[in-house]
């Protein structure tokens, strides 16, 4: 099974400008300030319960002259952002994998999708380069198990650091079939951008 490392096209479309401490400040909720950190990497408890009202905008990244919204977007490593009209084909297919939490942008209804589906990663075809402490810095090759993730559409990886959100193949071609436009495939895995 083919797999995808998702890759924002900064050069053509904008960028959703929220961060962490924005969405604690708007939830009122500070004591949360962890979990929401750790809503792109390691968190896979639900966040629903304790979402509210959160608006943003989008806006393009320095040095670019993107104009255009994506539907689907990369935020904050294995975070993802979905238009509401790409969030009306994605729903029900990407429930298993994650939740959707809506943001309002400029009066549109956008989702930013929590990923808490971990893909299994092939270890004997898979290899990381250590710091002076021997504590992970960067993968160097990455494969994932094939059986594991075939019927995964999204998912992403602690061996990765969480840096990225990954797809399968069948995503590729729905995203392709729905005409969506934001997103790089890149079947480096373990390419840095």
């Amino acid at each position: 099974m083919k797999v995808y490392k998702l890759v924002n096209d900064y050069t053509s479309y904008q960028m959703l400008q929220l961060d962490t401490i924005q969405i604690v400040e708007q939830l009122s909720r500070e004591d949360l300030i962890r979990q929401i950190r750790k809503m792109t990497s390691s968190n896979n408890s639900s966040l629903i319960a304790i979402w509210g009202k959160v608006k943003s905008t989008f806006a393009p990244m320095t040095d670019t002259q993107a104009v255009k919204i994506p539907d689907i977007s990369v935020w904050k490593g294995a975070g993802l952002v979905f238009s509401g009209r790409a969030h009306a084909y994605f729903k029900l297919m990407l429930e298993p994998f994650g939740e959707f939490l809506p943001v309002n942008i400029e009066g549109d209804d956008f989702y930013l999708f929590h990923l808490m589906e971990e893909g299994k990663v092939d270890l004997n075809n898979s290899s990381r380069k250590n710091d002076e402490f021997g504590e992970p810095e960067t993968v160097t090759e990455l494969k994932f198990d094939s059986e594991n993730i075939e019927d995964k559409l999204l998912f992403k990886s602690k061996y990765e650091l969480y840096i990225s959100s990954f797809c399968n193949q069948t995503f590729k071609d729905l995203y392709e079939n729905y005409g969506m436009e934001g997103l790089i495939f890149e079947d480096n895995l373990a390419r840095i951008y």
